[in-house]
């Protein structure tokens, strides 16, 4: 059966169209938030890899969009982890059925700082790295790079 990303869990993350709670919200935080739950449901992980197996690949890096736009949408209780549980479950989904079928399965980050809308790939993360590096994406691009350069690589 294909594993779709749980409505329940994403509903403890309201998203709302064009809302931002700006009583709780990071000053990061942009006004103008498309909703996405819509699809959701049409966005089975493990099917993902499945097609990546069918067409001969050997394995991917799942890169998902982190940024203080979606953070504004995933994390309303100003909990990293909790956000990070969220933030994750696409990846883990998706690594389950890799190692049911021998594919590999890496994890990656896409992420945009504050200041411009470009878009980095961050690799040679794991889940740790990002549970302990909290708001990374809420800093300028020069301080990620300054920071973590030696640690990730980021194109």
């Amino acid at each position: 059966m294909t594993e779709y990303i749980e409505r329940e869990a994403i509903m403890e993350f309201p998203i709302r169209k064009d809302h931002c709670d700006k009583e709780r919200a990071n000053e990061h935080f942009i006004f103008g938030i498309e909703s996405v739950l819509e699809y959701v449901e049409n966005l089975p992980a493990a099917d993902v890899v499945e097609r990546y197996v069918k067409h001969g690949f050997s394995g991917l890096v799942v890169t998902d969009h982190l940024h203080p736009e979606y953070l504004s949408r995933i994390d309303t209780e100003h909990d990293w982890q909790k956000a990070m549980d969220h933030y994750l479950s696409g990846y883990k989904a998706s690594k389950k059925r890799g190692d049911e079928l021998g594919f590999d399965v890496i994890l990656g980050a896409e992420l945009r700082f504050p200041q411009n809308d470009n878009d980095y790939l961050v690799y040679g993360i794991d889940e740790d790295w990002l549970r302990s590096n909290p708001y990374m994406c809420c800093t300028s691009a020069r301080e990620f790079y300054e920071k973590f350069h030696n640690e990730v690589l980021i194109i």
